[in-house]
């Protein structure tokens, strides 16, 4: 029986954060930083809606704008629910969005929460994140695993960041 070499198709890289991601600033300077490791996807990236549509800025509103918009948004239950029980008692901006491009080969989820660490039943779990999934064997014609390391050797986005 011959078996068959195991290739990747997909591998998750996670940036865990100290601090509130959901500002103008800390969302460009991601988006600055995908157009430098990922030029050819970054063209024509955009931010997908919980519902699968593509949402790009309109008028003066920046790609961080409408990804903040996105993350933040909340539905007609939502809506309803504080109508009959006001705010709830941690209520705070929070939410998570994906940032896509001109090819499937990346995908780039970041969430955003004002509490650092998040209350999840009897716990904290760190709430600001960004996780850059890669989706191909290539990238740009680089293999995933080099692509992969070049981001994760990029200490200029984590500096950035982090400063």
């Amino acid at each position: 029986m011959k078996i068959s070499p195991i290739t990747m198709t997909s591998l998750r890289m996670e940036a865990v954060f100290d601090r509130f991601l959901g500002v103008r600033r800390e969302l460009t300077l991601i988006e600055d930083f995908l157009h430098s490791v990922a030029p050819e996807w970054a063209t024509g990236v955009y931010v997908q809606s919980a519902l699968g549509r593509h949402l790009l800025p309109e008028g003066t509103l920046s790609l961080a704008d409408v990804a903040l918009q996105e993350a933040t948004a909340r539905g007609p239950t939502y809506a309803r629910l504080m109508e009959q029980n006001g705010s709830p008692p941690l209520e705070r901006v929070r939410g998570s969005f994906e940032l896509r491009g001109s090819s499937g080969a990346l995908v780039v989820e970041v969430m955003v929460d004002e509490s650092i660490l998040a209350p999840i039943a009897n716990a904290r779990i760190p709430a600001n994140y960004v996780a850059l999934q890669v989706r191909r064997n290539r990238v740009e014609g680089v293999p995933a695993a080099t692509s992969a390391q070049v981001v994760y050797e990029s200490t200029r986005f984590i500096h950035r960041l982090n400063t």
